[in-house]
C-alpha cells in the first residue's frame, strides 16, 4: 500500500468515527423506552401509588433513622456540640481527631437532610402525578358526557 493510499484509509476512518461521535441533530431509535409514535408510554396509578407507599413507609423512615443512627454513634465518640465534657463527654473528646469527626458528621447530616429532601420531592411528585392524572380523567369523561347530550340518540343506545 502506497503513503497515498494509507493516508486516504486514515482519513476516511478518522472522518467515518468522528461524524457517529459529534453527531447532534439526531439519537439512534431506542425501543426500550416510552414516548414518540412507537413508544409503550403508559401511566398505571397503583405501581405508581406502590411506589409514593414504598418511599413514605420504609425508604423514608430507613433513611431517616440512619442519619440519626450516625449522629448518635459520632457525639457517642465526640459528645455533643456544643455541650461541656462533664454533660456529655465522648470517648476520644480530647483527641485531635474529634475536630476532624465533627466535620465529617457535619457533612454527613447536609447530605442526610439533601436526601430526606429528595425523597420528600419524589414523594410529591408521585402524588401530584397521580392527582393530575385522576383529575385529567375526570375532566374527560365531563366533557364527553357533557357532549353527549348534544348528539342524536342512537337506535342502538336503548338495546
Amino acid at each position: 500500500m502506497s503513503f497515498d493510499e494509507e493516508w486516504a484509509q486514515l482519513r476516511a476512518d478518522t472522518t467515518a468515527e468522528q461524524s457517529t461521535r459529534t453527531r447532534l441533530n439526531q439519537l439512534p431509535p431506542d425501543t426500550s423506552s416510552g414516548g414518540g409514535a412507537d413508544g409503550d408510554l403508559a401511566y398505571c396509578v397503583d405501581t405508581n401509588k406502590q411506589a409514593a407507599e414504598f418511599i413514605e413507609n420504609h425508604l423514608g423512615p430507613d433513611t431517616h433513622k440512619a442519619g440519626v443512627s450516625a449522629d448518635q454513634d459520632t457525639e457517642a465518640l465526640t459528645g455533643a456540640t456544643g455541650t461541656p465534657g462533664y454533660i456529655s463527654p465522648g470517648k476520644l473528646r480530647e483527641w485531635e481527631v474529634t475536630g476532624a469527626l465533627r466535620d465529617r458528621l457535619d457533612d454527613w447530616q447536609r447530605h442526610a437532610r439533601q436526601l430526606d429532601g429528595r425523597l420528600q420531592h419524589e414523594l410529591n411528585g408521585l402524588r401530584g402525578a397521580n392527582t393530575a392524572f385522576t383529575n385529567q380523567e375526570v375532566e374527560t369523561q365531563y366533557r364527553l358526557v357533557s357532549l353527549s347530550r348534544w348528539l342524536p340518540k342512537s337506535p342502538l343506545h336503548d338495546l
